[in-house]
């Protein structure tokens, strides 16, 4: 059996270095999976106070700008007893957080409106106003601004934008 022939150091540390180089600016392109730390006592209190039957202690979160405002949101997806509530608090941590803009879907996987299981897992992707069928209804484009995905590995994942003409989320399923 013959020996492995190993690359110089010099060489290895060089395709070590371009392979960072090329992920790090591969990534942003094609979203990203994100979990912020967890959320802060005042910002669970307001999503509690918003959906109370809601499980906002394990919540997914993520930290983007959502809403097109220029300012990091805590995004935040928990589960009630059927149903998948979405929660996004604008600017970031404060005594008393502002009142979150909130989104609700069944769990029933035969409603086309609804999921199939709680959402696993959460994704950032650039506010283009694309979708499946062509652009957004009352989108903006901002390569600032983030859209959200929310995935649960069984049915199509919807996909949340800040409609700008009525100052809201809305949302799309492909």
């Amino acid at each position: 059996m013959r020996d492995a022939v190993k690359p110089p150091p010099v060489i290895s540390a060089a395709f070590q270095l371009m392979r960072a180089i090329t992920l790090g600016a591969l990534l942003p392109l094609v979203g990203a999976h994100a979990q912020s730390p967890r959320p802060a006592a005042p910002e669970i209190a307001a999503l509690h106070d918003a959906a109370p039957s809601a499980d906002w202690g394990h919540a997914l979160t993520a930290r983007a700008d959502i809403m097109c405002d220029g300012r990091t949101a805590l995004v935040a997806v928990a589960r009630g007893q059927d149903t998948v509530w979405l929660g996004v608090l604008a600017g970031g941590v404060g005594p008393s957080p502002a009142k979150p803009a909130m989104l609700h879907w069944p769990i029933d996987a035969a409603h086309q409106g609804g999921f199939c299981a709680a959402p696993v897992r959460i994704t950032l992707t650039p506010h283009d106003c694309d979708s499946a069928g062509g652009k957004l209804p009352g989108c903006k484009a901002d390569k600032l601004c983030h859209d959200v995905s929310l995935e649960d590995d069984f049915c199509d994942s919807f996909h949340v934008f800040w409609d700008s003409s009525h100052q809201a989320l809305n949302w799309w399923r492909a």
